[in-house]
């Protein structure tokens, strides 16, 4: 007889969370309207430390998550998430403790907070301990289990562990293969899990899956404004994957797509719009119409900075891509001074994305013929993507034979396009 699983809704656990703590704060407050519950001091004041801890996770995750964490703000968040997983840790202790039920979205919520201040480490020591709780056999909806995979994966990847992260891919695999649901849910894990095999060098598997989470949205009635912004993110995926198969027009096409869709919800003055902004201009400058590029970097450039976000990856992605525009344009000094600023802020926090700055400093060498730096740049740049990234690493190895054929060195230039070619064959 094949067995029976307990059949979650993804949200069950949250809903039974927030139950528990509208009934807690009821009774909170009807007990603490009785004079002779206030006359008993010792009582009371127990009565209210009790509470007090009980109630207080959820406020804190709500502020942190809902608040901080959306605007990217990690450092707040941290402020608000750690003492919440802290005393959900002690309120796990005592059993069948239903005010416990918040500590695996604290923890997923800090290994985020982590993730995005670059203390990969830690973000993994967290992501392992939520998904303790969202096991197979857990009972938890599937999405859950899949969303503790992303998060180990993610900070293996930040810790250079791509072997590692890589070994996780199957089960997300698997679980994505079970689930028939056709939820938002399942849109927003797949959506997480292309972006996974991006980073990894899986382009085509990340455009397989990201296109699956695209049939769910095109299913999906009526797609509220909130929707239609997360779809935008299965967009950028898209853009991803095919901006990893070299196709830069179907890229374009996506990343516009997204940011379009963002304009619509969320106006220009938002993390999405401002990325959004800087994708597009990317591909402009891959393509070569450099003038649109510059007008829409300069443009994401100023609305990062109304939003405060120089310390966030999304800030080094974008000095990187505007370096690499104004090295496009002939502006060495400029480019250098912006590739470096970008390589300042990804060594002091986001070190496994140093590889694009590397990139990028080998073409602006080359065409300045600065060719001992450009060789450099480019050995560094390949001593980080080989063996992690396919995608990226036949990009390099083909500005890496522009470099060879500007030397003059024609056998060498054809052997690093052979090498490309080679892999290119493994994703197309």
């Amino acid at each position: 007889m094949e067995e029976t699983k307990k059949d979650l809704s993804p949200f069950a656990e949250l809903i039974r969370y927030a139950i528990w703590c509208a009934g807690a704060l009821v009774v909170w407050i009807i007990l603490s309207l009785f004079p002779a519950v206030r006359d008993f001091q010792p009582f009371y004041a127990w009565f209210n430390l009790v509470m007090f801890l009980s109630l207080l996770p959820a406020l804190l995750l709500a502020v942190g998550m809902g608040h901080y964490g959306i605007n990217t703000k990690y450092l707040k968040s941290s402020f608000c998430v750690v003492p919440a997983v802290i005393i959900c840790e002690f309120l796990n202790l005592i059993p069948f403790n239903p005010f416990a039920i918040a500590l695996p979205f604290c923890l997923a919520c800090q290994s985020q907070n982590f993730a995005g201040l670059g203390h990969f480490k830690a973000s993994e020591l967290l992501a392992r301990r939520a998904l303790s709780f969202w096991g197979e056999d857990s009972g938890v909806h599937p999405q859950w289990q899949m969303a503790g995979l992303i998060m180990v994966a993610g900070a293996l990847q930040g810790q250079g562990r791509y072997c590692d992260a890589d070994k996780l891919i199957q089960a997300m695999f698997k679980i994505a293969d079970a689930d028939k649901s056709g939820t938002e849910l399942q849109a927003v894990a797949l959506t997480d899990f292309a972006g996974s095999l991006s980073r990894l060098g899986r382009a085509k598997e990340a455009l397989e899956v990201a296109n699956r989470a695209m049939e769910i949205w095109h299913s999906l009635p009526d797609l509220s404004n909130d929707q239609l912004s997360i779809m935008s993110l299965t967009m950028v995926q898209l853009g991803h994957a095919y901006e990893n198969h070299g196709n830069f027009k179907l890229a374009l096409e996506w990343y516009r797509k997204a940011l379009s869709i963002n304009l619509q919800t969320s106006g220009e003055e938002c993390l999405e719009s401002a990325g959004g902004f800087s994708n597009v201009g990317y591909v402009l400058t891959e393509i070569g119409q450099l003038e649109e590029a510059s007008v829409k970097l300069e443009h994401a450039r100023e609305l990062m900075l109304k939003l405060e976000m120089e310390n966030t990856s999304s800030w080094a992605h974008l000095t990187e891509n505007l370096g690499d525009l104004y090295r496009a344009m002939g502006k060495f000094e400029e480019a250098e001074n912006t590739l470096f600023e970008s390589v300042k802020l990804r060594e002091k926090r986001f070190k496994q994305d140093l590889h694009h700055s590397y990139h990028d400093l080998g073409k602006l060498y080359r065409d300045k013929k600065d060719w001992e730096k450009s060789i450099e740049y480019f050995e560094k740049t390949l001593s980080m993507r080989e063996k992690r990234f396919v995608a990226p690493t036949i990009q390099t190895l083909r500005e890496f034979a522009k470099l060879m054929e500007s030397m003059d060195r024609q056998q060498e230039a054809k052997n690093l396009e052979a090498r490309a070619d080679e892999l290119m064959s493994k994703i197309c």
